[in-house]
């Protein structure tokens, strides 16, 4: 029997690899649309994705934490978390379907109408996914998983750079989502040979819970893309497809790097949570791997900005620069927040996290409101990222509240990534002055930066008496996989 760490662990490692081979042919695909679409199409496709990020927050996250969290489950609970998401898609779906002519009017864009009519038939069929998925993710059961996510990246990919060669319209990025939502609902019955059944007969238990993580999830869904629709209504189309490029580039990072190596996480801490000391530990020790990993990836993109958007996207999206580093700002407290968030849940706190996130909405709006009328988009990115960044500190303190954390020994695993980080930028700032750019030039900068970073990160550790953090985890796997190797 492998233990929960070396099963976390393994979990982990094929999330990451279907993430970064998913990432792998994303960012292939994105550098290539970007070349054959515009500005424009973009901004078209980040309203109609707003409907597809409804359904993957309602449907997703309320059932699934339920059914991961639960010690005793049964047929019945899946059964009837799985009848609850398709209720809910069919309600979504008919509100979409039957609204289109409202929302193209409000937003004085005709061609979302036809753009709604296809997402809204779509996502009825993405309510169909098989719950068994949830299933193998409760048992940390990740190479499965790892299968869906290529065969749907495949699948969008397809599509999307078919299109887009044959006609160059903004319905390769939209027809691309409907294959990667398609595929995944078949994918799902693949992979899983459970085989769901309409039941509610746990309805009254399972929504005891899960109704206020979809408050909380409607609150986070409005916060997230309350701020696009004001843009597309007052700054248009353009406007709007900078800000969702920004975003789609940063969140590259956020949503497919550190996202699939904290997905098994999750069913460890539920595995956990009555030993308060052991949960403490674990939460610490997942707050370093992030931070070692993410910290130093965020802080390399700000850094070389100009030379990540020339490259990958081309000249004509260089006025995207100045958002971009700030959006990789906001991206990285949302990061901060969302790790604190999952503990909460497994906590039990789901009503006082929608509480937070309302409260966010209440301060949002007319922030949002005065900039997006009477400022430019430039300040509409800066005061979402100050938002976000102010609301760290709250999330911790209610953690704080709830688990009795080290405080310093949290602080010092996050803080040696940070002081490595900033060495490694002045380091590769200083670069820049002596070479042109290239691709081949950014290459090396990434290269030596990265070994600044190491160096600088292994120094601290050693100084600071090897903390438990995430370089000792790191390193044991690391070793763990050369001597499997040899």
């Amino acid at each position: 029997m492998k233990s929960l760490g070396d099963k976390a662990f393994s979990s982990s490692l094929w999330s990451l690899l279907g993430s970064w081979i998913g990432r792998l042919i994303g960012l292939v695909s994105m550098m290539i649309l970007a070349r054959l679409l515009v500005p424009d199409d973009y901004g078209l496709v980040a309203i109609a994705q707003i409907v597809v990020m409804l359904f993957q927050i309602v449907l997703a996250d309320g059932t699934e934490s339920y059914l991961i969290r639960k010690a005793d489950i049964t047929q019945d609970d899946y059964n009837t978390a799985w009848t609850i998401r398709l209720i809910i898609a069919i309600f979504i779906s008919y509100c979409v379907f039957f609204g289109r002519f409202f929302i193209s009017e409000f937003l004085n864009e005709p061609r979302l109408v036809d753009i709604l009519t296809v997402l809204s038939v779509s996502n009825l069929f993405f309510g169909f996914t098989n719950i068994g998925v949830i299933k193998l993710k409760k048992a940390l059961s990740y190479k499965p998983i790892f299968k869906l996510q290529v065969v749907q990246k495949i699948a969008g990919f397809i599509t999307s750079i078919t299109i887009a060669f044959q006609y160059g319209t903004y319905w390769a990025l939209i027809l691309g989502i409907v294959a990667v939502s398609l595929s995944e609902v078949g994918m799902s019955y693949v992979i899983s040979n459970y085989r769901p059944k309409v039941t509610l007969i746990n309805f009254k238990q399972q929504w005891h819970f899960t109704k206020w993580i979809f408050v909380g999830n409607f609150a986070s869904f409005f916060r997230n893309k309350f701020t696009q629709l004001l843009i597309s209504k007052n700054m248009g189309a353009m406007e709007l497809g900078k800000f969702s490029m920004a975003f789609q580039l940063t969140e590259m990072i956020s949503t497919q790097l550190i996202n699939p190596l904290l997905a098994p996480v999750y069913a460890s801490y539920a595995s956990v949570r009555d030993n308060e000391k052991e949960l403490a530990t674990l939460f610490t020790k997942v707050c370093g791997i992030v931070s070692i990993i993410m910290v130093p990836l965020f802080s390399g993109l700000f850094i070389l900005s100009e030379q990540v958007i020339s490259t990958l996207l081309g000249s004509k999206w260089m006025g995207i620069v100045d958002i971009f580093e700030l959006v990789i700002f906001f991206v990285m407290a949302q990061t901060f927040i969302g790790l604190p968030s999952t503990l909460l849940t497994i906590l039990g706190k789901v009503k006082l996290l929608a509480i937070i996130n309302w409260v966010m909405i209440i301060i949002l709006i007319p922030s949002i409101v005065y900039v997006v009328y009477y400022q430019d988009l430039y300040h509409v990115v800066l005061t979402r990222m100050f938002i976000a960044v102010s609301f760290i500190f709250i999330f911790y303190v209610f953690l704080f509240k709830y688990l009795a954390v080290d405080k310093l020994l949290l602080f010092s695993a996050i803080a040696r990534p940070v002081i490595s980080s900033g060495i490694m930028c002045c380091y590769v700032f200083s670069l820049k002055n002596f070479y042109e750019d290239s691709l081949l030039i950014l290459f090396f900068e990434v290269l030596m930066g990265a070994l600044v970073y190491i160096l600088m990160l292994l120094m601290l550790w050693k100084v600071t008496g090897r903390q438990n953090g995430g370089e000792e985890f790191i390193l044991s796997k690391i070793s763990s996989i050369l001597g499997a190797v040899k």
